[in-house]
């Protein structure tokens, strides 16, 4: 794609061509670049310099560049899954000498060399809110050295407003911190304090590890376990059912008065799949794992009239990825703004900083128990919230018949419990956790937790980690438990701390709700690795051109 100079703003002050020494030098570059730009430096994850363009964070001055691409009258650019009427912009900021790391300015070529995806907007005027922006982040623990606010469609009913908090000035390492940062080299510690590394919970479950305080036995769990009674879990109707289709009116009403949003799990690796972010994964047809959600999520966003935010929970080691694969799908009925889970270091069993062949230390994402920290960290369920959101659908990437079904909203609100969580029938080999009675109370444990001599095949169901919440009820904070958990780490094993999202039907009532594995109607097909995707591609096209996905 060309650059035209007489179509490109700098600074919304004037086209590019009132200079003409730049537009040369940016017109090359771009063409370069193949219209798109390339990623400089060893991480995708950050503008590169733009580390001290936040608030409290440097010395520099700052300020911003804005470029706009204006289509001629009546233009039309496409996405992937519509056509959109209007122009296209983006923003970001560009840091002058005097920063805290020092260095050249960055200028308009810095920019373009660095992958950025330009968002459709369906206006003809430049609205600040279709801007992807890299200025300061939502929240503290957002990386202070990437994106920040990452609303990735237009404004509509005030959902790509960001929040306009500013995350905290920096300051100067105390005591601990200064003894953590001996031990870590400066990147591993950048990156550890970009995605909100909690020192202090750090180092006391690492002394716990050393006292022989963590590990199989401590994370069993205390108290009486029992199977669950046969009124714990309830079967969602048949298709075609009156039943059924009473559930999907009520569900396809809350979609309609805006008030459901999709939660999706992308912080994972797929090692099994050559080392490369799940979510870009093709997975069906040629489609990607992220392709195939936001498919399925608009598929039922305008068959009810409505809008549903989509927000993917990245990790550090896929944020900068999954942000980019979605931000050409985002779209008025599915807007997108992906937030990082936190992060910690393994360790040895002994409790020592656990380092790999080369040396290097091990960070990991600390389980997707992080989903309501980091939901309310990242200022998401307060803009949710507020803007009329009441119910949010929790599925995995690779889970891709885990679809946003109306009438599976219909059933959580039915059931009037602020957690529901889907249930298959458990097959031989199935590992999990799966519903049970905890001192006569019903929750989700995880088969480690299980006691010795529980027999787990008297369970008929298992969790499928396809989880309904109502907002409200998240909205605050959870003691939920530190598991040690031992992982092979390049043939050695290593001990990381985990929080798991199931506890929370520990101190939220819960439905749990038994749904298919098989058929037009399975809503149960994870694919781990390679050869899984195979044997099961053709059952999850079923199912996906059942629904109208495919």
């Amino acid at each position: 794609m060309a650059l035209d100079p007489d179509r490109v703003l700098v600074g919304g002050h004037g086209p590019l061509r009132d200079d003409p020494a730049l537009r040369g030098r940016l017109v090359d570059d771009h063409a370069a670049a193949g219209g798109v730009g390339r990623v400089d430096g060893p991480s995708r994850r950050r503008v590169d310099g733009a580390a001290a363009c936040g608030e409290g964070r440097g010395g520099g001055d700052q300020s911003e560049l804005e470029l706009h691409r204006v289509p001629p009258p009546g233009a039309v650019t496409r996405t992937p899954l519509e056509s959109i009427s209007g122009s296209e912009a983006f923003r970001l900021p560009v840091q002058r000498r005097g920063g805290r790391r020092g260095g050249r300015a960055r200028t308009v070529l810095d920019v373009l060399r660095t992958r950025v995806p330009v968002l459709p907007c369906p206006r003809t005027r430049f609205p600040k809110s279709c801007e992807i922006s890299t200025a300061p982040p939502t929240s503290p623990h957002r990386p202070s050295t990437s994106r920040g606010e990452r609303w990735l469609a237009p404004d509509h009913a005030g959902w790509s407003r960001p929040g306009t908090h500013r995350p905290e000035p920096a300051r100067e390492p105390e005591g601990g911190e200064r003894a953590m940062a001996l031990q870590i080299d400066e990147a591993t510690h950048e990156l550890l304090q970009s995605y909100g590394f909690d020192e202090e919970t750090f180092e006391t479950l690492r002394a716990r590890l050393k006292a022989g305080e963590a590990g199989a036995e401590q994370n069993r769990i205390r108290g009486e376990v029992t199977p669950p009674e046969a009124e714990d879990v309830t079967t969602l109707p048949a298709v075609g059912s009156a039943e059924r289709e009473a559930l999907a009116a009520k569900g396809r009403e809350a979609i309609a008065a805006g008030q459901v949003g999709a939660i999706v799990l992308a912080g994972g690796m797929a090692t099994r799949f050559g080392g490369v972010v799940k979510a870009g994964v093709e997975a069906v047809d040629g489609k990607t794992f992220m392709e195939l959600k936001v498919r399925d999520i608009l598929t039922a966003a305008e068959e009810a009239g409505g809008r549903v935010p989509l927000f993917p929970m990245t990790s550090f080691a896929t944020d900068a990825e999954v942000t980019m694969l979605s931000a050409p799908l985002a779209n008025e009925h599915v807007p997108i703004e992906t937030f990082p889970q936190l992060i910690s270091l393994r360790l040895t069993p002994e409790g020592e900083l656990f380092r790999d062949e080369a040396g290097e230390l091990s960070p990991y994402a600390p389980g997707h128990g992080d989903l309501t920290f980091a939901l309310r960290k990242a200022g998401i369920l307060e803009r949710f919230r507020a803007a009329g959101g009441r119910v949010l659908v929790m599925s995995n990437v690779d889970n891709l018949t885990a679809t946003l079904d109306p009438a599976i909203i219909g059933a959580h609100l039915q059931g009037g419990k602020p957690m529901t969580a889907e249930m298959a029938p458990k097959l031989p080999g199935d590992k999990g956790g799966a519903p049970a009675r905890v001192d006569g109370e019903p929750q989700i444990v995880e088969a480690f937790r299980f006691p010795a001599d529980f027999d787990q095949d008297s369970i008929p169901v298992f969790n499928t980690n396809t989880l309904l919440f109502d907002a409200e009820a998240i909205d605050r904070d959870f003691d939920l438990t530190w598991f040690a958990v031992t992982k092979q780490v390049g043939g050695k094993p290593a001990i990381q701390f985990e929080h798991l999202v199931g506890e929370l039907s520990a101190f939220l009532p819960s439905t749990f709700l038994r749904v298919e594995r098989e058929g037009a109607d399975a809503r149960f097909q994870p694919v781990k690795d390679p050869a899984e995707l195979e044997r099961r591609q053709d059952e999850i096209r079923t199912a996906l051109e059942a629904r109208g996905i495919l």
